[in-house]
């Protein structure tokens, strides 16, 4: 069973990454619904949909292989401690990484 949600998990977030991307879905950005039309145009929307696909296929590449593999070797906690920090991580580093793609800001 354990073995089914983490490679759910793990599709979940490798469609979802793929999808932004390649469907257009910026809408499901969140915030992106909230911005103006003005701040749309300062937004690099797709290089931040791209990193968006990045980070999401491989933080459901980490969930599906070594929460799968720690699961196989009855390692269930530390399987589930692997799909906490994969997701974390990928939010932090997101949410770390997204003030670059504001084309009003300038680099220091």
């Amino acid at each position: 069973m354990l073995y089914f949600i983490h490679l759910a998990s793990g599709m979940l977030l490798i469609l979802l990454g793929v999808t932004i991307h390649h469907k257009r879905k910026y809408n499901w950005i969140a915030g992106y619904n909230t911005m103006t039309d003005e701040e749309r145009k300062n937004f690099d929307v797709k290089g931040f949909a791209r990193l968006m696909r990045t980070v999401f296929v491989i933080s459901g590449a980490t969930m599906m292989i070594f929460s799968t593999l720690l699961v196989r070797y009855h390692f269930i906690n530390t399987s589930l401690l692997v799909s906490f920090i994969a997701v974390l991580g990928a939010t932090l580093y997101l949410t770390y990484r997204s003030d670059e793609f504001d084309r009003r800001k300038v680099s220091s």
